[in-house]
């Protein structure tokens, strides 16, 4: 955020927040291979949580899993997959993660993931009902 000339640090009590008022939230993703590295080691997440900061998780579709899908598609059309995307969000949501970016899902998913849960959901490709 900028305040004038001087950057104002977001933090996670002013994601919540927005959240709580229904306001949007905008983020920057940035892809590289340290973060889908530490996404792929559940070690090293537990040992960033333990050190203190707070992660983003990330359900839908996942750069990671590429090469199991074979390309981009969208995830959760169906409903046993719906079912296990709202589950990987409330399991996410139980760890201390401070919102969670859903990817390439349907808007309803994403809609009914986002009442479920009470941190806020930042959506790419997943409708208008997610926080941001």
């Amino acid at each position: 955020m900028k305040n004038g000339n001087r950057t104002k640090k977001v933090t996670i009590f002013n994601i919540h927040s927005k959240k709580n008022r229904g306001e949007p939230i905008t983020m920057i993703t940035a892809y590289n291979y340290l973060s889908a590295l530490m996404v792929d080691r559940i070690e090293a997440m537990r040992a960033i949580i333990s050190a203190g900061i707070t992660p983003q998780g990330h359900i839908g579709l996942t750069h990671q899993s590429m090469s199991k899908l074979g390309s981009f598609k969208v995830q959760g059309k169906h409903m046993m997959s719906a079912k296990n995307l709202l589950d990987d969000a409330l399991a996410l949501e139980a760890p201390d993660y401070f919102s969670i970016m859903l990817e390439a899902v349907p808007h309803r998913v994403a809609e009914i993931v986002t009442k479920r849960l009470k941190i806020p959901t930042i959506g790419i490709g997943a409708g208008p009902k997610c926080g941001g």
